[in-house]
């Protein structure tokens, strides 16, 4: 008599996202802000900044988008160990649109409001954000340029941030601490990651935080991938308001 074949691991019903392990959660997010680190400083090197036009552009994009596919591969593979769907694996499954998109525009304005509040009341404590930190300044500001940076901050970097940071270290927290305690610490690990905007790291957290009660709220890791691809949207458009003003 044959043996069994092995049922796939039970996701919990009541849970939006799978219970990770510990250690993938730990490897998906250092994959993620290692290599994300190590591609930002070769971008902003004057090799690379160097190479002009649509070669430049094309150069740019691939070193800035290569983190995200590596953490994005990473944890599909994770999850084919576990022979988890990704709708179970980080909730990639659909949401009420009624409610759903209120909740994420909402949290999206909100954390707009909060990040550019706290920017002003740092900048008027008397510290001034490094110039070379403007992800703006990495593309040139033609069609070309600024379709490319589009699609890193709006579509690929929400998307990938969200299936590592609400999808697999909120599944591997909440099963351990509870839904409440994981939105923190996944809040907060979200923000410390941004530590290159080191003025931002507060309100970073708070959006975290935020992005994964809406993963809890809807069930759903699609509304926090809208609510964090619009808050971006609002930062871009800021930033290049900013440099069109002469601002920055």
């Amino acid at each position: 008599m044959s043996e069994p074949t092995p049922s796939a691991p039970a996701v919990g019903r009541l849970s939006p996202v799978a219970p990770w392990p510990a250690l993938a959660a730990i490897a998906a997010v250092m994959l993620n802000v290692l290599a994300g680190l190590g591609v930002g400083v070769l971008a902003a090197t004057d090799a690379v900044r160097g190479v002009d036009g649509t070669a430049g552009v094309v150069l740019r994009f691939v070193l800035l988008s290569a983190p995200y596919g590596l953490a994005l591969g990473l944890v599909a593979l994770m999850a084919r160990v576990r022979r988890w769907s990704w709708t179970d694996a980080v909730g990639l499954r659909s949401f009420e649109p009624a409610a759903g998109l209120g909740l994420a525009l909402g949290v999206a304005l909100g954390g707009r409001v909060v990040a550019t509040t706290w920017g002003m009341l740092v900048v008027l404590a008397g510290f001034e954000p490094p110039a070379e930190l403007d992800v703006t300044r990495l593309f040139p500001s033609d069609a070309f340029g600024i379709a490319a940076l589009v699609v890193i901050a709006v579509v690929v970097g929400p998307f990938v941030e969200e299936v590592v940071f609400r999808g697999v270290l909120y599944g591997a927290l909440r099963i351990r601490v509870g839904a409440g305690w994981a939105m923190v610490f996944s809040g907060l690990a979200f923000g410390l990651v941004h530590v290159d905007l080191l003025w931002l790291v507060a309100p970073t957290a708070a959006l975290g935080i935020a992005l994964a009660w809406l993963v809890e709220r809807t069930g759903s890791l699609w509304a926090p991938v809208l609510a964090h691809s619009a808050f971006n949207v609002t930062a871009l458009v800021l930033a290049y308001a900013a440099r069109g003003v002469g601002a920055v």
